[in-house]
């Protein structure tokens, strides 16, 4: 950013700050406290190179590395742990053959299998182009949905619904008339269905499974997908326990 003459936004961010503190005339020291999803080495390291001061990294702790017993400074924090929460578990189901039927009928049988416990589950449709396995021209919301409703049906506890009907509903359940209807009645679970980009800067609170339809374009967009669910929720000194299909 130098090179290119560019402003650093860690530097803008800490300038802000400085000017703040000085305006409201506080003297003592002031701590800053970012909160990201995304927090990396690089932009921690980047952090404490723009203030000139040693700026201590809180994140939530990893699973162990599986190399680490005798390499100890492995993993992207160097603390010979992964990125992965302890609590986040994998899973892998491949339907065959991998057609809109078949797929659709594996995916509502996972969703029917999880725990009965589960009260929030997050469908990402991580589509392809044309030529790949999941193309968005059959694996469209509007078709997946249908198929998802007309399959879970039949186990009477579950309420299919999109992204955006999600947030719509969440904004009118935090009304005050609207308290008491945020947790999901005991025995019944929501089903969310979602693109993979529709998702990116989302939150959506209590999501227990995330259930992938297709193929993640990369890492990056599995990590993405997953990390929707096993996070911090009120009340709750550390992450709680998810599951990624």
């Amino acid at each position: 950013r130098f090179l290119e003459q560019k402003v650093d936004p860690a530097v803008i961010v800490l300038k802000a700050i400085e000017f703040q503190t000085t305006k409201a005339g506080r003297r003592d020291d002031w701590q800053l406290v970012a909160a990201s999803a995304t927090m990396s080495r690089r932009t921690h390291r980047n952090l404490k190179f723009s203030a000139g001061i040693d700026l201590t990294l809180i994140r939530a702790p990893g699973s162990d590395h599986w190399e680490a017993a005798d390499k100890p400074n492995l993993g992207q924090y160097g603390d010979g742990t992964t990125n992965w929460p302890a609590g986040l578990r994998h899973r892998c189901r491949v339907p065959n053959p991998f057609r809109f039927p078949k797929v659709m009928s594996v995916a509502a049988q996972t969703i029917a299998e999880l725990p009965e416990k589960t009260r929030r589950v997050l469908v990402v449709l991580a589509t392809t182009p044309e030529k790949g396995r999941a193309p968005k021209s059959i694996y469209g919301l509007n078709l997946v949905l249908g198929q998802l409703n007309f399959r879970l049906a039949e186990y009477g506890r579950y309420e299919v619904l999109t992204c955006n009907e999600a947030i719509d509903n969440a904004a009118t359940l935090w009304a005050p008339e609207g308290a008491e209807k945020r947790l999901q009645p005991a025995g019944r679970c929501q089903v969310v269905v979602a693109s993979c980009e529709a998702i990116r800067g989302i939150h959506l609170d209590n999501i227990d499974a995330v259930v992938l339809v297709g193929d993640p374009m990369s890492v990056g967009d599995y990590q993405h997908c997953a990390g929707r669910t096993c996070r911090y929720q009120p009340g709750s000194s550390k992450p709680v326990e998810g599951m990624v299909v």
